[in-house]
């Protein structure tokens, strides 16, 4: 299976959305909090299970993965790690870059 074939979920987003996205050197996308908030929401309005999701800190040539992701098997919902998702409180400090969150569904 190729990789859009896994991700054939994105021809579902808005152009807004797709303008944004940060895309690793892989090809990989991953949303600012704002726009991921928006992308669970339609793929889950449209049936999708979302799976994982992994937070990123965007750069170039690829993303710097934090640890901390979530899964279907968390105690909070999808949109709810999202929301509350707190760099700051988590490592101490601000690294002064946003957090992306890279969502597989």
């Amino acid at each position: 299976m190729t990789k859009p074939d896994l991700y054939e979920w994105y021809a579902l987003l808005p152009p807004d959305i797709l303008d944004r996205v940060y895309t690793s050197a892989e090809g990989d996308m991953a949303f600012s909090r704002p726009d991921a908030l928006r992308v669970v929401s339609i793929l889950q309005e449209r049936g999708y299970r979302i799976g994982s999701i992994e937070t990123w800190l965007p750069s170039r040539p690829g993303p710097v993965p934090l640890i901390d992701d979530w899964d279907e098997t968390s105690a909070i919902p999808a949109l709810r790690f999202i929301e509350t998702f707190d760099l700051e409180n988590k490592y101490g400090r601000d690294r002064g870059l946003p957090v992306y969150f890279s969502i597989d569904a």
